[in-house]
């Protein structure tokens, strides 16, 4: 009996030691948050939490809760992965450059963004349906997880697609050194972007049958007349040559005036991007337009738009003054433009685009349409916000002058970015209570004392990112 009770204590005293030396590894109290420029009771707030984005100076993983199932890590100085939450479904690792292997990845990860030398396929776990590879040295693609569906391959170690799983919906190319896609592509694919990669030819048969968006840019055109189900095409060649497939719902073209030399748009066309173009006067869109994006527009102005028209961008354009806008207009964007004027908008917009602004008084800011849902004025020089509509959904307050906020009457509010901003934690108090998702910057706050315990993502920023 002595013997057994003997027993019993060594069991009872080795698995307290083993538990200790777990939660030691977990929740270790000499993380330096402060150093990391991390609020200092994040350790405790990240139990509501199932997002975390982590800023450049945070060096290990071993502290973060088990609640965590989204981890942005990217640019940080991780050596290791080891401590990960075993819950975790996505992870960006890209630009850890202190990052060696990748040994430690949870083995249900869902999602992984990752570049970097001396990254090994076979750690990958089967369980991945999403996956980033940038400037790896990886030349065989064979041990890609079998059930992978989309892959983005980015940097000139790539020069086959040997290999690719035949699930693959969705694959990206950019500044690869492939040269033909012949025979490579899985039948299942539905979305192939090409962008940069200087050595690829096409042939005829290239494309997949059930392709359903293709991005091409100055390399030469595939013949997409084979494609029967291609709704989708962004031609950024610089001379777009057209014929356009006759069943397109969306095209965007670069650097392009359009004119009537231009190959005529096919009527089934809803969405169309004209990117650094202008529109002669001697050309009329096609009314059943519902989506106009004339980024970095050369012309001064728009003389007519499509009566129909629910999403009109016109960042880093030309335009001064807001042409008369469709009445069922849902989503503008202005950004990085010299409009100072915002008369005359729809009553019914959700979305207003206002990033860059060089407006300084709130004035324009008054009577927005009550409809309003989103509102985002990143890197403008308003210095305060009055009275906001309060069916306002997200506000991106980034880089802005802004001091003080207090929006806890907008209860619809569920997405807040103030990062860059001199706001601090005392504003915290001041947040709606069902908010989900809090963008800061590194250090803007060395507590989270008010913090609604409705917030579920909390994104920690490098400061000018």
């Amino acid at each position: 009996m002595r013997r057994l009770r003997s027993l019993w204590w060594f069991v009872l005293c080795l698995a307290l030691v083993s538990a200790s030396f777990y939660l030691f590894s977990r929740l270790d109290m000499s993380v330096p948050l402060e150093r990391w420029k991390l609020p200092r009771d994040l350790l405790e707030k990240q139990n509501q939490l199932t997002e975390l984005a982590l800023p450049p100076k945070v060096d290990r993983l071993n502290w973060l809760s088990e609640h965590i199932t989204t981890l942005d890590a990217a640019e940080t100085q991780i050596s290791s992965l080891s401590g990960l939450p075993r819950s975790l479904k996505q992870l960006d690792i890209r630009d850890a450059s202190q990052l060696n292997n990748l040994d430690g990845l949870p083995p249900n990860l869902e999602v992984l963004k990752v570049s970097g030398r001396n990254i090994a396929l076979e750690t990958l776990p089967s369980s991945l349906v999403d996956l980033y590879l940038h400037d790896t040295d990886i030349k065989d693609l064979s041990n890609l997880p079998s059930g992978l569906e989309a892959l983005v391959l980015s940097g000139t170690d790539f020069n086959s697609l040997d290999g690719l799983p035949v699930k693959l919906k969705s694959l990206t190319l950019h500044g690869t050194r492939v040269k033909s896609l012949r025979g490579l592509l899985p039948d299942a694919l539905q979305k192939l972007v090409l962008i940069a990669n200087e050595d690829l030819r096409f042939e005829d048969g290239d494309l997949p049958p059930r392709l359903t968006y293709l991005i091409i840019d100055d390399q030469a055109a595939p013949n997409w007349n084979t494609v029967r189900y291609l709704c989708a095409l962004s031609d950024r060649r610089l001379v777009p040559q057209g014929p356009w497939p006759s069943f397109l719902s969306s095209l965007t073209l670069r650097a392009t005036n359009l004119s009537g030399e231009i190959p005529a748009l096919p009527s089934s066309l809803r969405a169309l991007g004209l990117l650094n173009g202008r529109l002669e006067s001697n050309y009329s869109l096609p009314p059943e337009l519902e989506s106009l994006d004339l980024t970095g527009y050369r012309g001064t102005e728009v003389k007519s738009l499509p009566p129909g028209l629910r999403t009109l961008k016109l960042a880093d354009s030309s335009i001064q003054i807001l042409p008369a806008l469709a009445a069922n207009l849902e989503e503008l964007d202005i950004s990085n433009t010299n409009i100072t004027k915002l008369d005359g908008l729809p009553q019914g917009l959700k979305r207003l685009i206002f990033q860059g602004s060089s407006v300084r008084s709130i004035d324009i800011l008054n009577g927005l349409p009550s409809s309003l849902e989103k509102l985002d004025l990143t890197g403008s020089l308003v210095e305060e916000i009055g009275n906001l509509p309060l069916t306002l959904c997200r506000l991106n307050l980034r880089g802005t002058k802004i001091r003080h906020l207090s929006i806890s009457n907008l209860t619809n509010m569920v997405e807040l970015d103030i990062s860059g901003t001199p706001i601090g934690w005392e504003s915290l108090r001041q947040l709606p209570t069902g908010l989900r998702v809090l963008t800061l910057s590194e250090g803007q706050m060395d507590r989270l004392d008010g913090l609604p315990a409705s917030v579920k993502v909390l994104r920690i920023l490098r400061l000018g990112s």
